[in-house]
């Protein structure tokens, strides 16, 4: 993702491929937390860096296989998929920096935290060093805040620290 910035907001789409009727009111909910995180990155750091693009149709969209010798060829540019996905190698909410999607298997219950921590994944931030998951590596990303990491409020907490949207204004300098 860092490599196709130029200075225009990266666009976070829903895929409805796959997609479950009853799992869209939970589609939505994520949409709503991409909007709330642009709307708190704009408002610090002065100029967007994401936006919400709304719904995607394509019937292409899945979950990266790797083994392919283009396994994203169907993403556009700056674009950002999210995703339901029944692969079992995606047990819960997941982010791919190589693909630039964001993919829920599984139940749809989720913190809202857990939306912004996978999607800045995909702008370059690893782990906490003290994550309990186990430390990200280091040369391997930003390291995110305690908060974003996991120490969110509540369900509805969405754990943009000022460290953490700092830093987007360095990995996304204005204008590309």
């Amino acid at each position: 993702m860092i490599s196709e910035w130029d200075g225009t907001p990266f666009r976070f789409y829903f895929s409805l491929v796959g997609l479950p009727e009853s799992a869209r009111p939970d589609a939505e909910r994520v949409l709503d937390v991409v909007e709330q995180m642009s709307e708190q990155i704009t408002e610090q750091i002065g100029y967007p860096i994401l936006e919400v693009g709304g719904w995607e149709r394509d019937s292409e969209i899945a979950w990266p296989d790797f083994r392919d010798r283009q396994p994203c060829s169907w993403r556009t540019r700056g674009q950002i998929i999210g995703m339901a996905t029944d692969d079992p190698d995606v047990p819960g909410a997941a982010a791919n920096p190589k693909c630039a999607v964001w993919a829920k298997g599984g139940s749809f219950d989720f913190a809202n935290g857990t939306v912004a921590h996978e999607i800045f994944h995909l702008f370059g931030f690893t782990h906490h060093p003290q994550d309990w998951r186990g430390p990200g590596q280091v040369g391997h990303g930003v390291f995110m805040s305690r908060r974003l990491n996991g120490a969110y409020v509540d369900r509805d907490d969405v754990p943009l620290s000022f460290e953490d949207m700092d830093a987007l204004r360095c990995i996304f300098p204005r204008g590309g």
